[in-house]
């Protein structure tokens, strides 16, 4: 049925940040008119990603609009692709993909081999290694949202964001453009990987920038992709042919979706009430491939809970342990903890105190 519906898609990344938590991309979809959709979102493997191992990072979408919830995935099939089915009024949404941390989660400092990013000929010239080049073949597939082989300047622009925090200027830009190889206005891969060369040769061999860049897109000093997890999202709408799905620019997932999660808990969980504080009620969420748990507090002071999940089988956590205490202001709701079956092939159940 979908061959006949008009498709839309993008690739996008999820990025473990040390300082700033979980980013992501996120995007607009524009309806000129109601239509009956179908989004779905799933990890894909790029170079040594955390997303190739046999348990994909979970991947889901909330649709919203005026920053308000209208709907999230919750269906999951067998090989982690995530998505959602409803009818859109004609307008402008809001599409925030979100993970919950339980296996994109930030990985002990242990002490790693760092891979060499360049070599210094006998006459001085900067050459980078074989290695470091594969790395930016990776970097470069993950930049490429569209999928055509090529870096626009809003694509390199959000490289660029995420990599120095800065936006490209036009002098900049004129820049690359005298310098490196472009095809219909363009980014190549060939030229994306002169641009790290050149940088790599204005630094004489010097590798902290470099670092700086490979760091801030999920590599460990073993080039692994470690801390990052590309998706791809398609988009299938029945009544509407010209729907404008786009890329918006990436996001602290927390800031806009925060609110929107715990609506969600408390409108489809479980509620349980504590045993000690009679102003706290827990939300359960259980979905296909993951359960929330929302803390609201109806007093007026602000609370301390300990929520216990060790009781869950076969589960794992996006906090250290299956026990967390969280702090509640008053009149107001947070999430206290994500839980995900370890293992996929095994069964899983939640219980949380």
């Amino acid at each position: 049925m979908l061959k006949e519906w008009t498709h839309s898609e993008s690739k996008g990344c999820f990025f473990n940040d040390a300082d700033d938590g979980m980013i992501s991309h996120k995007y607009t979809l524009t309806l000129p008119e109601a239509s009956n959709v179908w989004i779905t979102i799933q990890p894909i493997k790029i170079g040594d990603s955390a997303s190739s191992s046999h348990y994909p990072v979970d991947t889901a979408l909330f649709i919203l609009k005026n920053r308000k919830l209208v709907t999230f995935s919750e269906q999951r099939d067998v090989k982690g692709k995530y998505g959602v089915r409803c009818d859109l009024d004609a307008g402008k949404y809001t599409i925030m993909p979100f993970t919950t941390g339980c296996r994109l989660k930030p990985k002990s400092h242990r002490r790693q081999e760092e891979a060499q990013l360049v070599n210094v000929t006998r006459d001085n010239q900067v050459v980078i290694t074989k290695a470091f080049r594969k790395a930016l073949e990776d970097a470069f597939q993950m930049s490429d949202l569209d999928g055509n082989d090529l870096l626009s300047r809003e694509e390199f622009n959000l490289f660029n964001l995420r990599t120095s925090g800065e936006e490209v200027a036009d002098d900049e830009w004129n820049v690359v453009e005298e310098n490196v190889e472009l095809r219909d206005g363009e980014i190549t891969k060939k030229g994306f990987i002169r641009l790290n060369e050149m940088e790599a040769e204005d630094n004489n061999g010097e590798t902290d920038d470099l670092w700086v860049t490979l760091t801030s897109l999920g590599f460990n000093k073993s080039l692994q992709l470690e801390q990052a997890c590309p998706y791809r999202i398609d988009v299938y709408t029945d009544e509407c042919d010209d729907a404008d799905f786009k890329v918006s620019g990436l996001e602290r997932v927390g800031d806009n979706l925060q609110e929107a999660l715990v609506e969600s808990v408390i409108a489809k969980g479980e509620s349980s009430q504590s045993k000690d504080k009679k102003d706290v009620t827990l939300y359960t969420y259980i979905g296909d491939g993951r359960a929330t748990i929302v803390a609201e507090n109806k007093s007026r002071s602000t609370v301390k809970v300990t929520v216990d999940c060790s009781s869950s089988k076969n589960c794992i956590s996006d906090q250290s342990s299956l026990e967390t205490t969280v702090t509640i202001p008053g009149h107001s709701s947070v999430v206290a903890m994500h839980l995900l079956p370890e293992d996929d092939r095994s069964e899983w159940s939640v219980k949380c105190e």
